[in-house]
Order: structure tokens, then sequence, then C-alpha cells
């Protein structure tokens, strides 16, 4: 699980993470790069629509763990039943 383990364990992975989300944010805030990418402006509800969907994915990752977890067998494949 993604807590199990802790976000900060891995400095150079958050780093990563962390300077990915500056240099995007960053292309299209800073206007030398919105027109060398030929970008529009993003507004701040499309800021936090991008936020948001980019954390679908997490979020359905690890409610799956958790319905594994807790929820039993069933959730499991086994070989044949994956095929």
């Amino acid at each position: 699980m993604l807590w199990e383990v802790g976000p900060f364990t891995n400095i150079r992975l958050l780093a990563v993470v962390l300077g990915s989300a500056v240099i995007q944010i960053g292309i299209h805030h800073i206007p030398a790069t919105r027109e060398l990418f030929q970008l529009g402006e993003l507004s701040a509800q499309d800021c936090v629509l991008s936020l948001l969907l980019g954390l679908v994915p997490v979020t359905v990752i690890e409610v799956v763990k958790l319905l594994r977890r807790f929820g039993g067998k069933h959730l499991r494949l086994t070989p044949q039943e994956a095929r």
C-alpha cells in the first residue's frame, strides 16, 4: 500500500515527481513556454480538474489494494482464472 512504506522513503522518486510537476506547471504558466508549445492559458479551475483527474489512477489502484486485503480471496485471480 502507498502509505505503508511512506511517501518520503524514496527521496529520488519524490524529487522526480515534484520536478515533473513543476515543469508541467511552468510550461502552462510561463508565457515563453506557452508560446513555444502553442498552449493556451489554464484557468485555476482547469488546473484543479487536471490535478483531480491525475489522482484517479492512484486512487483506483489503492482502492483495489484495500479491497484485496480486506475483501477476501474472490478478488485474487489464480493463473487459470487469468486466462
